[in-house]
């Protein structure tokens, strides 16, 4: 008895004689078979049924533009609930041209990989594959090895649709088709391509049923395909899409003829009006899915638009209904915008390749590990060479990788009926846990692996997780209001790194870095501390190492800003510390820049004109630069006290020794004191404003008399409060002045507020 096949050719032939056109039958493949137990167990375990599918967005929009086109009612719209009279996915530029399987027993691949997966990761990534993009269009010549036991014996169409979630498909470029090669496995780079076409769930669509078939439909409104699979029979085989027994109009309704064999497609859209006029009952019925083949261009009608290539046909939903198409449609759903973070790759070695199961693992806690890239499959005549790593996406498990080390391992298993043992060559680990698209490889660096029958060996590698330290520190943590500390740091890197950028930033506390928050090891300016509270201000610094990828970690420090006047050698019991922090607020005096006041440091002529300039201008922003030329020699233009020397002498407050000396450096007793503080708050100030001033007949202080001659200025300030003198009666006026009290007479005489 002749084969279906035989059947088949001899039909050809017959063809060719009576019309002088062959049919070729080699180019219409077929290959969907029944499960092996354990593939049947695998897709039970990863397959869910779905029995209602909402309407998205798109299929909204599609019911809309088929109302404006019809010109029908806001209430027919309502009645179509998301669901359009018709669907063409085929036409999106999502789809890939039609192509041909040939005659191997490929068509689960055709269906799954080529139309679905190409398919769902353009949609997923934008890409237009409708005009042949192989870069971006999933090969069937990955998937068809893997699954069809090592012989054109075709597969199990739910299992390739399971099997995409865990090894997805690689682009066509990377593993082209060929019609004669069903036993090739995977090159590393197809593996690794495969992966960012994963998808991430099964599921299945059993429209044997009205409801589960509006389903089906509504999945496909949504802007997405499924597949299934059908027996072909004879009349089907040969004779669509002329009218026959079970054909009319292009539309397949019934089986007729001998079984061919098992067949999967794609289902791409359908029809609620397509019509066909059934035989058996000489009625017409109505609603068709479109179907996409992968029997190339020549077979078959065109898609719903009539002006495209051959090489779809159109399957009624009676046969659904009737379960003698499908009836179970297959989808997954998709990755979005997916690329692994995490894989191995492991170079294994078997006689035979169907002995063998390979997957990887993580040291986590738990322990985590993935789904086996090949498990016992590929057929017991062919071997597994390291020649071609298999890649393994450890991508599901980094959700438990922290920042400590982590081994990872590649593990292969021997079945226990293997005659040989297998081995690992080589394994490499490509992390890119920071996604930015640059992959760290750690290799396993020990000898050969080998794994007898029955047991289970590992390659592993200790991942060191990129992760870097910087630690800040200044110098010293407490500063007076506006008073300068040093910045330093340091950077660690778990790789080598270097450092490709600082940047350090007080977080908007308005300071300043020299020579700017660029450096490593800045002088950071604090900002002035107005409050009567202490300021702390954190310092972040920023590293950005030089390697790939560029990891960024920060440090804070943090800094004490004083109250602006209160000083480290000024506690607040100090006898002249409310004067100090009286005259700071003012910004009359400001500390030095290790935090001190220096409170019993002489006052000399020069420091004597900074008090009393920035005390009669109204703090050190109101003191004037000065003139071009310098009145005394002594103080030229880039003597530090130059502006207020000039400010006292513009003010009349000073005069000099003579016309051209001011003797800067000499100590300022109480006498001289008194002169610069009456001059500088009598109105108007300097000798003129004292003019009218009268002095007591009778001293004041016992050693301060009447011809003394600071006499007039003693007795001024003393009748203003500005100083009292001492117990004993006295003034003692040639005493030097210190800072301390130089601050309690500025305070004083211009009456700050403490």
């Amino acid at each position: 008895m002749s084969s279906p096949r035989a059947m088949a050719l001899a039909v050809a032939l017959l063809t060719l004689l009576v019309t002088g056109t062959a049919l070729p039958a080699e180019e219409r493949g077929l290959g969907a078979r029944p499960p092996t137990p354990e593939e049947a167990a695998y897709v039970s375990a990863r397959m869910a049924e779905v029995r209602q599918v909402a309407p998205n967005a798109l299929a909204r929009s599609r019911v809309l533009a088929e109302a404006q086109a019809l010109g029908r009612s806001p209430e027919w719209v309502q009645t179509k609930d998301g669901l359009p009279t018709a669907v063409d996915n085929s036409t999106l530029q999502y789809f890939p041209p039609i192509r041909s399987q040939g005659s191997l027993g490929s068509c689960t691949a055709w269906s799954s990989c080529y139309y679905y997966d190409t398919f769902t990761q353009a949609m997923d990534e934008g890409y237009d594959v409708s005009g042949g993009d192989n870069d971006h269009i999933c090969s069937p010549a990955f998937m068809y090895p893997l699954t069809n036991d090592g012989a054109d014996g075709g597969a199990y169409t739910p299992y390739v649709m399971a099997r995409l979630n865990d090894v997805g498909a690689c682009s066509w470029t990377l593993k082209p088709y060929s019609s004669s090669d069903y036993t090739t496995w995977p090159s590393e780079a197809a593996w690794v391509n495969a992966m960012q076409n994963r998808t991430q769930a099964s599921f299945s669509i059993n429209a044997s049923t009205v409801p589960q078939l509006d389903a089906l439909k509504q999945h496909l409104a949504n802007g997405n395909l499924a597949v299934a699979s059908f027996n072909v029979y004879q009349t089907f085989y040969d004779g669509y899409p002329a009218d026959g027994t079970g054909i009319n109009d292009g539309v397949y309704y019934a089986q007729d003829g001998s079984l061919v064999g098992g067949h999967a497609v794609t289902l791409v859209g359908y029809d609620d009006a397509k019509s066909y006029l059934d035989h058996r009952d000489a009625q017409t019925h109505y609603g068709a899915f479109l179907v996409a083949n992968s029997w190339g261009t020549w077979w078959g009608v065109e898609n719903s638009t009539g002006g495209g290539t051959k090489g779809f046909f159109w399957v009624a939903y009676d046969m659904f209904l009737n379960s003698t198409f499908g009836p179970t449609a297959y989808y997954n759903t998709d990755r979005d915008n997916y690329r692994p973070r995490l894989y191995a790759a492991a170079g294994v070695n078997h006689p035979q390749r169907d002995q063998v199961s390979v997957r990887a693992g993580l040291s986590t806690t738990p322990g985590w590990w993935s789904y086996y890239a090949v498990d016992f499959d590929g057929g017991g005549a062919l071997a597994v060479s390291s020649a071609k790593r298999i890649a393994v996406d450890m991508t599901d498990g980094c959700s438990l990788i922290g920042t400590d080390p982590v081994v990872a391992s590649a593990q292969l298993r021997v079945n226990a009926s293997a005659g040989d043992p297998g081995t690992i060559t080589t394994a490499t680990f490509f992390e890119d846990l920071d996604g930015d698209g640059t992959y760290y490889p750690t290799s396993y660096t020990g000898p050969t692996v080998t794994v007898n029958p029955g047991l289970v060996g590992a390659a592993s590698a200790t991942i060191i997780m990129h992760v870097g330290e910087v630690t800040a520190a200044v110098d010293p943590d407490t500063v007076n209001s506006s008073g300068v500390t040093s910045l330093s740091a340091t950077f660690t890197d778990s790789r080598g790194h270097g450092v490709a950028s600082w940047l350090w930033t007080d977080n908007g506390a308005g300071g300043a870095f020299s020579p700017s928050p660029s450096v490593q090891s800045p002088t950071y300016t604090a900002p002035a501390n107005t409050s009567s509270d202490a300021l702390v201000i954190d310092l972040t610094v920023t590293a950005t190492c030089d390697g790939a990828p560029a990891l960024v970690v920060s440090d804070s420090v943090s800094v004490m800003v004083r109250p602006l006047g209160i000083y480290s050698d000024v506690p607040s019991y100090f006898w002249a510390y409310e004067s100090i922090r009286a005259c700071a607020f003012a910004g009359i005096v400001s500390g030095y820049p290790d935090g001190s006041y220096q409170p019993t440091n002489p006052v000399d002529r020069a420091a004597m004109a900074v008090y009393i300039s920035r005390a009669l201008a109204g703090g050190e922003a109101s003191v004037p630069t000065g003139p071009a030329t310098a009145t005394f020699n002594d103080v030229p233009t880039d003597h530090w006290a130059f502006k207020y020397v000039e400010y006292a002498v513009a003010n009349s407050i000073v005069g000099g020794y003579d016309p051209v000396t001011y003797r800067p450096s000499d100590l300022v007793d109480r006498g001289q004191m008194a002169v610069f503080i009456a001059r500088a708050i009598v109105t108007p100030p300097g000798d003129e404003g004292l003019a009218g001033y009268p002095p007591p007949a009778t001293a004041t202080f016992s050693d301060v008399p009447t011809d003394f001659w600071a006499y007039k200025y003693v007795e001024y300030i003393a009748a203003e409060g500005v100083s009292t003198g001492y117990g004993d009666g006295t003034y003692r006026p040639d005493v030097i002045v210190n800072r301390d009290a130089m601050a309690v007479y500025v305070q004083k005489a211009f009456e700050l507020p403490v």
